[in-house]
């Protein structure tokens, strides 16, 4: 199982400017632009002893587009790290910015 910070390491190849939780004034203007954060924390307990800690990271990618190609290349980036996952999108109105998002569980370390 793959970590956040590994995780985040390989999703930065395809968007350079990701950011952890909020974005930077300057990134405001970017599209695509994309987000990570841990949303939720898990481990697996068995007779007393911790066997697994887990972290669901999700990514959060804004697009002024409804086809995004980063999208198509996240997707595919998280099937060759043999992860399955939903992407999915939703639209803002008043922005006119389409919103894809997905969780991961990852290894927390």
């Amino acid at each position: 199982m793959i970590t956040k910070n590994e995780l985040a390491a390989k999703v930065k190849i395809i968007f350079t400017n990701l950011r952890e939780w909020q974005f930077r004034e300057e990134d405001l203007s970017v599209f695509p632009r994309a987000l990570y954060w841990g949303y939720a924390r898990s481990s697996i307990r068995a007779s007393g002893n911790t066997y697994e800690k887990t972290e669901t990271v999700q990514i959060s990618v804004f697009s002024k587009v409804p086809d995004e190609l980063k999208v198509d290349k996240l997707e595919d980036l998280l099937i060759e790290l043999g992860i399955n996952t939903d992407i999915f999108v939703e639209f803002n109105e008043n922005d006119k910015i389409f919103h894809y998002y997905t969780g991961v569980e990852c290894e927390r370390g």
